[in-house]
């Protein structure tokens, strides 16, 4: 055992706990718990039939999105954290969460990005009202009128600036099938949790069948402006490399800069002790051998290559 090393003990007794098991009240446990939470989709045919169970849901299912810049919002801001955790369903989004999982030797899946995913969905369930809030004008119209002439009835429509109470308010009055929620994070997810599971019940479809069910809330962020057209999507050929990102960076460096150049070296330092990945692995090793005197395993020190 080294020397000193019995009154370290329970020192690094806390110290391995905290890497196996963070604090959910700090910003490392916070977003350990997000990720734990993942949903992660393995195959297109697992996709269709998630869209399946959504959209034939019995209760409110709140569906939400985790990428590097969620990520770094919920380090931030526990209140952010505690709209991501109030969604029922969280899908894995970007390129940053698949190599956070893979470094974690965790399966990331297919990428859910909600710009690929909503539209599936809005097609999928056509048939039921559908309510949309967020963007601005002319964006907002533009994106109703075609999402209209694609054969959605259209029941309440408001821009992405009014407070949380006013989009319930609306929902209860109009309730909706599918409710579309595009007004940026974390504000969206605050409003998928305030609106009433109650308020979607009992909608008839515009065939009147049957009553549809509660209603499917969709955080979709700048999904209305790619409806809309005032955003374009990266050519296909990016997007199969995965690097839209890049496509969306010139298209807007001025408002992109700091989410995806400050952003995800943020996102990279952050998550680099999130249990599972590599230095928090290291970190455990190191502390075992300082605990009980062996060295660690390959014989060199912990961390080192």
């Amino acid at each position: 055992m080294p020397p000193g090393a019995e009154g370290r003990r329970p020192r690094i007794d806390r110290a391995l706990a905290a890497l196996a098991a963070p604090d959910p009240a700090r910003p490392r446990g916070r977003v350990a718990a997000l990720v734990d939470a993942l949903h992660v989709v393995p195959d297109r045919a697992a996709a269709d039939a998630l869209i399946g169970r959504m959209l034939g849901a019995e209760e409110m299912l709140r569906i939400g999105f985790l990428n590097a810049h969620a990520v770094n919002m919920a380090w931030r801001d526990p209140a952010a954290a505690a709209a991501f955790g109030g969604l029922d369903l969280i899908l894995r989004d970007g390129i940053g969460m698949e190599l956070l999982l893979r470094r974690q030797g965790r399966d990331p899946g297919l990428n859910m990005n909600g710009t690929d995913l909503i539209p599936a969905i809005l097609a999928a369930g056509r048939d039921r009202p559908l309510a949309i809030y967020g963007t601005e004008d002319p964006w907002l119209s533009r994106a109703a009128e075609r999402l209209s002439a694609e054969g959605h009835a259209i029941v309440d429509t408001c821009h992405g600036f009014a407070g949380t109470e006013e989009y319930a308010a609306r929902h209860a009055r109009h309730p909706a099938g599918i409710v579309l929620l595009a007004m940026g994070m974390p504000k969206q997810e605050r409003v998928a949790r305030a609106l009433s599971p109650a308020a979607g019940r009992g909608t008839e479809s515009r065939r009147g069948s049957e009553p549809k069910r509660a209603a499917l809330v969709l955080c979709g962020g700048a999904i209305v402006d790619f409806l809309s057209r005032r955003h374009r999507r990266a050519p296909a050929w990016m997007r199969r490399h995965k690097v839209e990102w890049m496509f969306r960076l010139a298209s807007e460096p001025r408002r992109l800069f700091g989410r995806y150049i400050i952003g995800n070296a943020a996102f990279v330092w952050r998550t680099a002790l999130l249990p599972g990945r590599a230095p928090s692995r290291a970190a455990a090793r190191f502390l075992t051998w300082a605990q009980g005197g062996s060295r660690p395993a390959g014989g060199r020190p912990a961390g080192r290559p």
